[in-house]
Protein backbone atom coordinates (compact mmCIF):
# COMPACT_ATOMS: atom_id res chain seq x y z
CA UNK A 1 0.00 0.00 0.00
CA UNK A 2 1.10 3.75 -1.09
CA UNK A 3 0.97 6.27 1.41
CA UNK A 4 0.82 10.04 -0.01
CA UNK A 5 3.87 12.16 1.64
CA UNK A 6 1.25 15.12 2.35
CA UNK A 7 -0.87 12.97 4.20
CA UNK A 8 1.67 12.53 6.57
CA UNK A 9 3.03 15.80 7.31
CA UNK A 10 3.17 17.44 10.46
CA UNK A 11 1.49 20.76 11.72
CA UNK A 12 3.95 23.22 12.71
CA UNK A 13 4.54 23.49 17.08
CA UNK A 14 3.43 26.35 18.77
CA UNK A 15 4.77 27.14 22.17
CA UNK A 16 2.76 26.56 25.30
CA UNK A 17 3.00 30.71 25.45
CA UNK A 18 1.46 30.91 21.85
CA UNK A 19 -1.60 28.69 23.02
CA UNK A 20 -2.50 30.32 25.91
CA UNK A 21 -2.64 34.14 23.92
CA UNK A 22 -4.89 32.43 21.32
CA UNK A 23 -7.28 30.75 24.02
CA UNK A 24 -7.17 33.86 25.12
CA UNK A 25 -7.88 36.05 22.82
CA UNK A 26 -10.99 33.44 22.12
CA UNK A 27 -12.20 33.57 25.12
CA UNK A 28 -12.09 37.55 25.39
CA UNK A 29 -14.23 37.79 21.86
CA UNK A 30 -16.38 34.96 23.12
CA UNK A 31 -17.25 37.00 26.49
CA UNK A 32 -17.35 40.25 23.88
CA UNK A 33 -19.98 38.80 21.78
CA UNK A 34 -22.14 37.74 24.44
CA UNK A 35 -22.43 40.99 26.39
CA UNK A 36 -23.20 43.46 23.85
CA UNK A 37 -27.24 42.37 23.18
CA UNK A 38 -26.80 42.45 28.15
CA UNK A 39 -25.39 46.06 27.36
CA UNK A 40 -27.47 47.81 24.39
CA UNK A 41 -30.30 49.61 25.87
CA UNK A 42 -33.83 50.24 24.81
CA UNK A 43 -35.56 53.63 24.45
CA UNK A 44 -38.97 53.84 24.67
CA UNK A 45 -40.49 56.40 22.18
CA UNK A 46 -41.73 59.59 23.00
CA UNK A 47 -45.30 59.80 23.50
CA UNK A 48 -47.17 61.68 20.81
CA UNK A 49 -49.95 64.08 21.46
CA UNK A 50 -52.89 63.67 19.09
CA UNK A 51 -53.48 65.85 16.80
CA UNK A 52 -56.66 68.22 18.02
CA UNK A 53 -59.87 67.14 15.87
CA UNK A 54 -60.82 69.69 13.83
CA UNK A 55 -64.12 71.11 13.06
CA UNK A 56 -62.89 72.66 9.67
CA UNK A 57 -63.84 70.98 6.39
CA UNK A 58 -60.58 70.39 4.87
CA UNK A 59 -59.71 72.04 1.83
CA UNK A 60 -60.29 69.83 -1.58
CA UNK A 61 -56.95 71.84 -3.00
CA UNK A 62 -54.40 70.74 0.11
CA UNK A 63 -51.70 68.63 -1.39
CA UNK A 64 -51.40 64.87 0.59
CA UNK A 65 -48.41 62.92 -0.05
CA UNK A 66 -48.15 59.24 0.65
CA UNK A 67 -45.18 57.44 1.36
CA UNK A 68 -44.53 53.50 0.31
CA UNK A 69 -42.10 50.90 -0.33
CA UNK A 70 -43.19 49.38 -3.32
CA UNK A 71 -42.39 45.07 -2.65
CA UNK A 72 -38.85 44.09 -3.76
CA UNK A 73 -37.35 47.36 -3.18
CA UNK A 74 -35.90 48.98 -0.69
CA UNK A 75 -36.25 52.41 -2.03
CA UNK A 76 -39.93 54.51 -0.79
CA UNK A 77 -41.89 55.96 -3.26
CA UNK A 78 -43.43 59.26 -2.48
CA UNK A 79 -47.10 60.25 -4.62
CA UNK A 80 -48.71 63.48 -4.20
CA UNK A 81 -51.93 64.70 -5.39
CA UNK A 82 -54.54 67.04 -4.18
CA UNK A 83 -57.12 65.58 -1.58
CA UNK A 84 -59.62 66.14 -4.97
CA UNK A 85 -57.32 64.08 -6.97
CA UNK A 86 -56.93 61.32 -4.10
CA UNK A 87 -60.94 61.63 -4.34
CA UNK A 88 -61.60 61.05 -7.92
CA UNK A 89 -59.07 58.35 -7.73
CA UNK A 90 -61.35 56.94 -5.06
CA UNK A 91 -58.41 56.44 -2.44
CA UNK A 92 -58.92 58.02 0.92
CA UNK A 93 -54.97 58.54 1.78
CA UNK A 94 -56.15 59.06 5.41
CA UNK A 95 -57.93 54.94 5.52
CA UNK A 96 -56.09 52.99 8.58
Amino acid sequence: MHFDDRSTQMLPEFSEEFAMKAQFLIAATAAAVIAIPATARTVAPAPVAPAPASTATPSPTQRVCIVDTVTGSLIPMKVCHTRADWAKMGIDPFAK
